[in-house]
């Protein structure tokens, strides 16, 4: 199979801003939104795009209409019949459209070079992952899930590090804040400025290596989505994909930037795959990175992709015609983690904070997220609040009202008499809280329960003290070391 072009930029100059805006209400008028795009997705999910084409084929076709015609084309890259695309974006934009060079008019069937997706409220255009190394990726899962979460930080300036097709820089821009994209591949830079004109707004772009990316500035919140796929010596690197040997290698670097782009006040989101494997540990290596930057550090790990379905959806994207080289691909990155010692993929969101002053608290945390969904936006910031009051001194702690965190909830279970302990008590959390289940005994499951939101901490320690017969300070002592423990858990949360 012939490797895929990537389609020229220049055409995208030629849709001027009014074009732009007419093009933006024509895909809100046809449907062509994330709804519609959410839908088709979730056929057959977790599978590689070229073993779900035959079903969301048939799924486009018995949903007809401007939405499925537009999705068809620009999303899945069926093509579609010349007069169907031309009905869906009206005769003026179509014509432009061909004369931009984001459509292609065949024997009667239009197809495009380019992905356009629609994500958020808006649109972003972005190139076939085959399409060759230097191919810009559009908002994917983690995009999703930075953008939730970067909705929580209230920002007048923001980083998008590695930006890629612009997707959360033109957000933040939607939403008013200064928008910085910064990219090592130029095509992402300029793809990243024709997606903010699409947008109706304007991102300014950084470009260069990562470690001098916006070197001597500063910014409210950086957000980072860096290349993390391992690469083989036998594959082709890609710009977009591949962050190394391990494939760690150059999201440890962005840590490192981000850490030293932050102005006081400020956060940031870094989200990446570490390749677990001995000698190794995710807290150490962001340590490492961070170094000597003036910042908090929270590293949330969790599960991600078996390294069997890795290999084989990053060797589809690569090879989408699942031919021999696909075969070749997927033997190839198998065999990588398998010479390497690389027993699984973490998920980590790394959250780095820089303090307004010195006297604020400081802490670096890891900790592992057991949920079947990534923490939710709210869940975040409660737990952010949460760990900057754990690290507050005792006397900062005793007048304030702890509560469960939000989606705790509460379970017993008798087992055999004989056990020296029937009664398993455990918390569990609903999906998205940010907590982990966790077992408590007879005496964590007693404090917990005095932490209802009728009492602040200075009256649990005494309550506490005449209960288990306790002198003052080591009931203080036991109350306050529970209580740090469960904020910088997730188990609570200061009441609001």
């Amino acid at each position: 199979m012939p490797e895929a072009v990537l389609a020229p930029l220049s055409g995208l100059d030629t849709l001027d801003d009014a074009t732009c805006a007419a093009l933006r209400a024509r895909l809100q008028e046809a449907g062509f939104t994330s709804g519609a795009l959410d839908d088709a997705e979730a056929i057959a999910p977790m599978m590689p795009a070229a073993l779900r084409a035959p079903l969301v084929r048939v799924h486009l076709k018995r949903r007809p209409g401007t939405a499925s015609t537009l999705l068809a084309v620009f999303v899945h890259r069926f093509g579609a019949t010349a007069s169907g695309v031309r009905e869906a974006l009206g005769d003026a934009l179509y014509r432009k459209a061909l004369a931009a060079s984001l459509l292609d008019e065949c024997d009667g069937r239009v197809s495009s070079r380019w992905i356009l997706l629609p994500f958020g409220g808006r649109w972003y255009l972005s190139d076939p992952l085959e399409s060759g190394e230097d191919a810009v990726m559009g908002p994917g899962m983690t995009t999703v899930m930075l953008h939730g979460w970067s909705e929580v930080f209230d920002a007048a300036s923001v980083l998008d590090l590695g930006c890629g097709a612009g997707s959360l820089a033109v957000a933040a821009a939607s939403r008013g804040a200064r928008a910085v994209a910064a990219d090592l591949n130029e095509r992402a830079l300029a793809i990243a400025r024709f997606n903010a004109r699409l947008n109706g707004t304007t991102v300014e772009t950084r470009g260069g290596d990562v470690a001098e990316t916006a070197m001597g500035e500063e910014f409210d919140l950086v957000l980072a989505q860096p290349p993390y796929f391992a690469q083989p010596e036998s594959e082709r690197g890609s710009t977009y994909l591949h962050g190394g040997r391990y494939g760690d290698e150059l999201a440890l670097r962005f840590v490192s930037t981000a850490a030293r782009r932050l102005a006081p006040g400020g956060t940031a989101l870094v989200l990446f795959d570490f390749a677990q494997r001995e000698g190794a540990n995710v807290g150490e290596k962001v340590r490492e990175a961070v170094g000597d930057a003036a910042v908090t550090t929270l590293a949330i790990t969790r599960p991600s992709m078996p390294l069997d379905l890795n290999a084989v959806h990053t060797a589809a994207w690569h090879h989408p015609a699942l031919g021999p080289e696909f075969e070749a691909a997927a033997t190839a990155y198998r065999e990588h983690f398998h010479a390497l010692g690389v027993s699984a993929l973490t998920s980590v969101l790394v959250v780095l904070r820089r303090p307004r002053s010195a006297e604020e608290p400081r802490w670096r945390v890891v900790l592992a997220h057991g949920g079947s969904k990534p923490p939710s936006p709210e869940a975040l910031r409660d737990q952010l609040r949460s760990m900057d009051f754990a690290a507050r001194p005792d006397a900062a702690l005793l007048p304030l009202t702890l509560v469960p965190a939000r989606g705790a909830r509460f379970e017993g279970e008798w087992r055999h008499p004989g056990d020296p302990d029937p009664l398993q008590l455990k918390v569990a959390f609903e999906p998205g809280s940010f907590g982990s289940d966790r077992e408590l005994g007879a005496g964590g499951w007693h404090l917990f329960a005095l932490f209802d939101g009728s009492r602040t901490l200075a009256d649990v320690v005494r309550e506490h003290a005449e209960e288990a017969e306790l002198d003052a300070a080591p009931a203080a002592k036991e109350v306050i070391g529970f209580a740090r423990e469960g904020l910088a858990r997730g188990l609570m949360r200061v009441a609001d």
